[in-house]
């Protein structure tokens, strides 16, 4: 028997860009764009977008030619700059790369596959390796090993809401254009933990996949956003942008509220007090009122207490700009307690 030949077509494998923004990485920037174009699964589009660097790094990228293609822009920060990548992208899906991180040979395909594997995921995500540390054998997802293994996180929200950290370190993860198109607009508030803003942006749209692989070197450098911002300026803008996700929802079913109101709890206090010290006040001013709307009273009280403690101790504050301090929050509180 004749068998007629399937008139079915297999639907063509999506498109990747990769988009790197850039701002004086000319050191690293060719390390970078090497190891893109070493990979297994070749991006079709390779979007450097300069953001008013003064070394050299536009012409250096420039030099590469073929689908490394140069974008520049006047200094607008990290987040302007992968969002232009995004507009300026024609390609399926959108890997994001920082200049200096190195990516491994098959990061690009175990990206990829993964949201073939998973159409119902907007984003899928692995294992960065801060280089500072020992190289990761297990994941913190699952508690399992690095072995490839795939694993859907619907629950993406409810786990990024919960933590001061982005799913993906060093903005290690791959997103559908569709999406990346709105997630990436992340407004230019957030000059630290821009990564978090754009990924808890990505989670309210739809799960994540998590690939147990090391795909990312990501490496910590002086003069970089996380050392000119510190740790706890970082969570405070992250605790913002978490806070912003969950208040536009229409619909907080399956978000765990409870564990966001929990670290909500353990952290505004310290953050602004640190804010108020560093003379951030427009950051110390949307950490206390996030404080006030998801405040459990006396847990916001005495954490309150233990963070002046905390930076006596650490000879941040001496006893006298301690009860200035105390004097000075309560009367920003006032407004809140007469409500």
């Amino acid at each position: 028997m004749i068998v007629a030949p399937s008139t079915q077509q297999t639907a063509p494998a999506p498109t990747v860009a990769v988009i790197v923004p850039c701002f004086n990485a000319g050191r690293g920037l060719a390390a970078t764009l090497d190891a893109l174009l070493d990979q297994t699964c070749k991006p079709e589009e390779i979007v450097v977008v300069d953001d008013g660097s003064t070394d050299g790094s536009a012409a250096l990228a420039e030099a590469y030619g073929g689908v490394v293609r140069v974008v520049r822009q006047t200094n607008s920060g990290a987040a302007s700059a992968r969002y232009r990548g995004v507009l300026e992208s024609h390609s399926d899906l959108i890997v994001f790369n920082d200049a200096g991180d190195i990516s491994r040979p098959r990061r690009v395909e175990l990206l990829r596959a993964a949201l073939i594997s998973n159409p119902g995921a907007v984003a899928s995500y692995s294992v960065t390796w801060i280089k500072s540390r020992p190289e990761p054998s297990r994941v913190s997802l699952t508690g399992g090993a690095v072995d490839g293994t795939v694993t859907e996180v619907p629950d993406a929200l409810s786990r990024i809401l919960a933590q001061s950290w982005p799913l993906a370190i060093g903005m290690n993860l791959a997103v559908r254009r569709e999406v990346a198109i709105v997630s990436a607009e992340v407004p230019r508030f957030y000059r630290a933990a821009n990564d978090y803003a754009l990924q808890v942006r990505t989670a309210k749209l739809g799960s994540f996949v998590h690939v147990a692989a090391v795909t990312l070197e990501y490496e910590e450098t002086q003069g970089g956003i996380s050392s000119q911002n510190g740790y706890v300026q970082q969570t405070g803008y992250a605790l913002c942008a978490a806070a912003e996700c969950l208040q536009s929802l229409p619909d907080r079913t399956g978000v765990d509220v409870a564990g966001f109101r929990k670290r909500v709890d353990e952290a505004w206090p310290g953050i602004a007090l640190h804010m108020y010290l560093r003379g951030n006040y427009a950051l110390m001013r949307k950490v206390m009122a996030l404080g006030l709307k998801f405040r459990r009273l006396h847990r916001s009280i005495r954490g309150l207490w233990w963070a002046l403690d905390r930076a006596e101790h650490e000879r941040a504050l001496d006893s006298a700009i301690c009860l200035r301090t105390v004097v000075r929050l309560a009367n920003r509180f006032r407004p809140g307690f007469s409500r």
